[in-house]
């Protein structure tokens, strides 16, 4: 089931990368908003519990939080790598 699910988000997010052209160039809220619908969707259809979703929407709202108290609310999708994401881990 999990291999099933990674192989749909996988589409879904190369399809919208697709459409944007260049996917390190599309921002990092626009990946969040696609993934977090895709979460609900799989709510929906009952591969995906409401506590999980709402785990990590948790958890995306931590980073979102952190993106905004750097300034950094139109950050690209290539920005988010390990340095980033070590920043981050040092502000938790």
């Amino acid at each position: 089931m999990i291999k099933e699910i990674n192989n749909k988000l996988e589409t879904d997010l190369l399809s919208f990368f697709n459409k944007t052209g260049v996917k390190e160039f599309a921002k990092f809220d626009d990946a969040v908003r696609i993934y977090l619908t895709y979460t609900l969707r799989e709510v929906k259809d009952g591969n995906l519990s409401k506590d999980t979703c709402r785990t990590y929407k948790s958890k995306i709202d931590n980073i979102q939080s952190y993106i905004e108290m750097k300034e950094k609310t139109d950050m690209l999708c290539n920005k988010f790598e390990s340095d980033f994401i070590n920043e981050f881990l040092d502000y938790l």
